[in-house]
């Protein structure tokens, strides 16, 4: 159930697919006057929500690999992860979405589903039975307290 993939890559695959959605199928009703700008602002978000993330994984000294739940420290609930437990996969949906208003295309929105639902089901899923079995009743109020996405 869980995956080896890069969650960035995952991110980076999903790219690719708007642009061949772009390429192929126009429907440019985002594109209206500032489109770019209201992209380029959710992409500044994306960066914002991604950097405060990581920011608190250095300030715990834990790893920010997925892959390695073995090596996490502690259960990093400051910050940013006060609101969210999954700050930088969020940070990935909102580069989608950025990169959807940035193509205007409207059609390149249909992905994004299909990236949230793989997050949930290969990364967040995974992680999150992998932080009970390592901080049990710590991690069950953190998680009962604060919301998976947003």
């Amino acid at each position: 159930m869980k995956s080896n993939i890069p969650p960035v890559l995952v991110m980076f695959f999903t790219i690719a697919l708007m642009l061949i959605i772009d390429r192929y199928l126009a429907f440019e009703i985002i594109n209206f006057d500032g489109h770019r700008l209201v992209a380029e602002m959710i992409f500044g978000l994306a960066v914002l929500s991604g950097v405060l993330a990581l920011w608190e994984f250095f300030k715990a000294s834990t790893t920010i690999d997925p892959h390695s739940a073995e090596k996490v420290r502690t259960l990093v609930r400051s910050g940013i992860y006060r609101f969210s437990r999954n700050p930088m996969y969020l940070a990935l949906v909102l580069v989608l979405l950025a990169a959807a208003f940035y193509m205007g295309n409207i059609a390149t929105l249909v992905v994004l589903p299909f990236f949230i639902w793989y997050m949930q089901y290969f990364q967040v899923k995974p992680e999150e039975k992998a932080l009970t079995e390592k901080f049990g009743k710590q991690y069950r109020e953190y998680r009962n307290n604060v919301r998976r996405w947003i």
